[in-house]
């Protein structure tokens, strides 16, 4: 799909968008002013069957309290995910060797672990990271996302005068002349 105007067009260079969400994962391809989705999986979530860790609670000779924990492995789940999703990326990059730019969106709980995975994959085509679930959302949302980081970057990269005459003589405004009596 074409890119919006407003939008950076990577006309001279190829950028790979990972996006991550809890258990899937989306990767787009942007060249030339157009942006395509390569790859798109899901986890399914783990499902179970049996009351493991059932346990009661009695007391005075009474059940108070009953249930069973069915928590999931919520570690060994990211760790997983993470294997899948550097292995997807990984295929993808072999193919698309001249990669100059990479993007990764994620969930705050993920992003440092999916960061330290995708680190050697990307190399020095990383730019930058986004912390939040972006997972399902329009690939021109997250372009502007990155629009927006670029221009606060350049913002902060200003000399800001601190002087009250430097800032009069960039608003053309006339300084009054000390006076001599």
């Amino acid at each position: 799909m074409k890119i919006s105007r407003q939008l950076p067009q990577f006309s001279k260079q190829t950028a790979l968008l990972v996006v991550a969400g809890q258990l899937g994962a989306e990767i787009y391809l942007a060249k030339d002013g157009e942006v395509a989705k390569i790859l798109s999986f899901d986890l399914p979530k783990p499902r179970y069957s049996d009351r493991a860790g059932r346990f009661i609670r009695r007391g005075r000779g009474r059940v108070m309290s009953f249930g069973a924990v069915r928590d999931v492995d919520k570690g060994g789940q990211n760790k997983e995910f993470i294997r899948v999703l550097t292995a997807r990326v990984k295929t993808e990059t072999d193919k698309k060797k001249n990669l100059s730019a990479s993007y990764v969106y994620a969930p705050g709980h993920l992003i440092k672990q999916i960061k330290k995975a995708l680190a050697p994959l990307l190399g020095k085509s990383y730019k930058m990271s986004f912390r939040g679930n972006y997972l399902g959302r329009h690939p021109f949302i997250l372009l502007e996302m990155v629009t927006a980081r670029r221009s606060r970057r350049a913002d902060k990269k200003l000399v800001r005068p601190t002087r009250l005459e430097a800032v009069k003589i960039l608003n053309n405004e006339s300084i009054p002349s000390p006076r001599r009596e």
